[in-house]
């Protein structure tokens, strides 16, 4: 019983908006068809879209957002799964980059 009062202030509301918001018989009619909608689909699109999201949630087919490009070497790193001598490289240049744009906090 909770329930239904709770979702029926929205929709008295919504319905008490008929009387002032539109101006003509049309708006009316049309401001009717759209809450009709809204209030039928809503939860229906809302869940859908909720357990499409947590069913996607780890797919990762859409391809790699985390390749970079270097400007000297025009090399393509992926992010992660470099040698211990590229990441020093790698290392070393940005703490160098970072040394000659006067930065002190070793990123």
């Amino acid at each position: 019983m909770c329930f239904v009062s709770v979702m029926l202030i929205p929709i008295v509301y919504y319905l008490l908006l008929t009387a002032w918001l539109p101006r003509t018989l049309l708006e009316r009619v049309q401001f009717l068809v759209g809450l009709a909608g809204f209030v039928v689909f809503g939860p229906v699109i809302n869940i859908s879209v909720m357990f499409y999201a947590v069913w996607n949630m780890d797919s990762f087919g859409w391809g790699k957002t985390r390749r970079v490009m270097e400007d000297d070497d025009k090399k393509v790193s992926d992010g992660g799964s470099a040698t211990e001598e590229e990441g020093a490289t790698a290392k070393g240049a940005t703490q160098e980059e970072s040394a000659q744009r006067g930065c002190t906090c070793g990123f």
